[in-house]
């Protein structure tokens, strides 16, 4: 699968269970940090896990800022870094 469609189906994954996160915090209010701060922590991870097919660097990533790489969540049909068409296949 290209690596523009794995993308937009994690954040499509991602809002439903954010949906469903928001929707449990109204019923058990005491317990909805745990499932948060899981989701916090393993989104960007999930997501750096997508790369580009050509040069294997993340989808994730925008560019870098004063010698920093900076990470996102946006998506992109180009690759920030070399290029190649994310929406196609190696």
């Amino acid at each position: 699968m290209a690596p523009y469609r794995r993308f937009a189906l994690a954040w499509l994954y991602i809002g439903g269970v954010a949906l469903g996160l928001g929707a449990m915090s109204l019923y058990f209010s005491t317990w909805f940090l745990l499932p948060f701060f899981g989701m916090v922590f393993v989104i960007p991870r999930a997501l750096k896990g997508i790369v580009c097919p050509n040069c294997g660097t993340s989808v994730t990533y925008q560019g870098t800022l004063n010698g920093f790489r900076i990470s996102g969540g946006f998506l992109h049909r180009r690759c920030r870094s070399c290029g190649w068409d994310l929406t196609k296949e190696k």
